[in-house]
């Protein structure tokens, strides 16, 4: 299964894998967000069923490079695991 992307509500539901072969069009995705000048982004991974080191360390990039216009918010199960790989746990 591919990467999905939909948006309900200005929340970004994300549907399928997140890997090597999607990490990619997945940082394209949100870097087009950040230029269209939106504010917060928030990230809803329930949908997701694999995230591998590549779309680990995608994510990790993408909510670094948040700034105070840009906050990036990702919730859904696995959201915790994320947050503490992030910080180095």
């Amino acid at each position: 299964m591919s990467l999905f992307i939909d948006e309900h509500n200005d929340i970004f539901l994300l549907q399928g894998k997140i890997n090597s072969n999607t990490a990619d069009d997945l940082t394209n995705y949100f870097s087009e967000m950040r230029r269209k000048e939106r504010g917060r982004i928030t990230i809803n991974i329930d949908g997701i069923d694999e995230i591998d080191g590549t779309g680990l360390d995608a994510l990790r990039k993408m909510f670094l490079s948040g700034s105070n216009s840009h906050n990036i918010s990702i919730t859904g199960v696995g959201c915790k695991d994320i947050y503490r790989e992030f910080n180095g746990e």
